[in-house]
């Protein structure tokens, strides 16, 4: 149910053009479409399609909900080491080309996770939180990111946001990994609240 068959192939954030004015909202009438611009990014949706929930083709405002929720538990300086979660990235994601080993600071990743939508620096980020969600540094690293995925989910929860459900930290498509516009305008909201994110998100490139 939830809507699917009205709008699950109306959202295709990849097929937008990145360097659009921030902030803006244009309705297309004519054919149905919404365009919201928010942190740079485009995202559309049907008309009208606030609370319907679609399979998001992009990472791009969800990868900014899991930088917020990250951020809530790690500070941007912290180093982390990249382990063999980058493994479980599927061939056909989008990469920051991480190295099982590197070493890298919060801020890096989410750079990394954000600006190339590098699912292996998202998968990595969320096993280090994950592990200190559950305060157990032995769990393995997908044990870990599930529990990250938890914790994005109680959050969306926590914040009314009813349409949204969380399989992976990158966004990558799984049939039970959904959104919809208004849970979108919610993570855009929070994403230009946060600092860190609202400054990486305007970001042309890594410096």
């Amino acid at each position: 149910g939830r809507g699917l068959a009205d709008c699950a192939s109306t959202l295709d954030i990849n097929a937008i053009q990145h360097d659009v004015a921030m902030g803006g909202m244009t309705a297309i009438y004519g054919i149905g479409i919404t365009t919201i611009t928010m942190m740079g990014y485009a995202v559309l949706a049907a008309l009208p399609a606030f609370n319907r929930s679609v399979h998001p083709s992009g990472y791009l405002l969800l990868s900014q909900f899991s930088a917020y929720v990250a951020l809530e538990y790690v500070e941007p300086d912290r180093i982390v080491t990249v382990g063999s979660i980058i493994g479980t990235v599927p061939s056909d994601s989008s990469f920051a080309r991480l190295t099982q080993g590197d070493r890298l600071t919060v801020n890096g990743l989410i750079i990394a996770m954000m600006l190339p939508s590098g699912g292996d620096a998202a998968r990595t980020l969320a096993v280090e939180v994950g592990r200190i969600l559950a305060e157990d540094e032995s769990i393995t690293e997908w044990s870990a990111m599930e529990r990250f995925v938890e914790e994005m989910n109680r959050r969306a929860a926590e914040l009314g946001m009813d349409g949204t459900h969380f399989v992976n930290p990158d966004g990558y498509h799984h049939e039970d990994h959904y959104t919809c516009l208004n849970d979108l305008l919610t993570i855009g909201k929070l994403s230009m609240e946060n600092d860190l994110i609202r400054t990486i998100s305007g970001m042309k490139k890594a410096t």
